[in-house]
């Protein structure tokens, strides 16, 4: 639990940090792109960050870097990738509400890439109505609403969004 907390507060001041340095070149645009899980497997999200930099955004990625990313993402002088320490707990749990809190702060928007549920990947270790489990699926909703923009990597995944959750 400590580790989670010290991980969340470092993932806070590398954000205010970046949001420091953007308020001091205005004239810059940067985002940053937050991956919870392994950047270099994840090449959705490298494929975002290479067309928001390719569009002129300077853009901070932070991830776990357990395996390489793509070459162009290393070689790009718009991306600066920044690894986290990796926790044995599913990051979205604490991690969309960090990004939701951070967001309000400084006036950013709240975009969440979705591939799956934490709660249902929970749901396989403690069953689908553990107490944990339905409190991770209410936490996901609550914060999924709360997000400015949604993207999904499947149709299936929009649909249930939109039905389900009416996101």
């Amino acid at each position: 639990m400590a580790a989670s907390c010290f991980v969340l507060l470092a993932l806070w001041l590398l954000l205010l940090g970046g949001w420091k340095r953007w308020r001091r070149r205005r004239a810059a645009r940067h985002v940053v792109a937050v991956v919870l899980g392994d950047v270099g497997r994840s090449p959705r999200m490298q494929y975002h960050v290479l067309s928001l930099a390719k569009h002129g955004f300077s853009v901070t990625l932070l991830g776990f870097c357990n395996s390489k990313p793509h070459d162009e993402l290393l070689q790009s002088n718009r991306i600066q990738i920044v690894g986290l320490t990796e926790l044995q707990s599913l990051a979205g749990l604490p991690g969309i509400a960090v990004c939701w809190f951070v967001g309000c702060l400084f006036g950013s928007k709240l975009v969440i890439d979705w591939h799956n549920y934490g709660y249902s990947i929970m749901g396989l270790v403690h069953g689908p109505n553990h107490p944990l489990v339905l409190l991770a699926k209410w936490y996901e909703r609550f914060f999924g609403r709360l997000s400015h923009l949604n993207l999904c990597v499947t149709n299936a995944m929009r649909e249930d969004l939109a039905e389900n959750w009416h996101i």
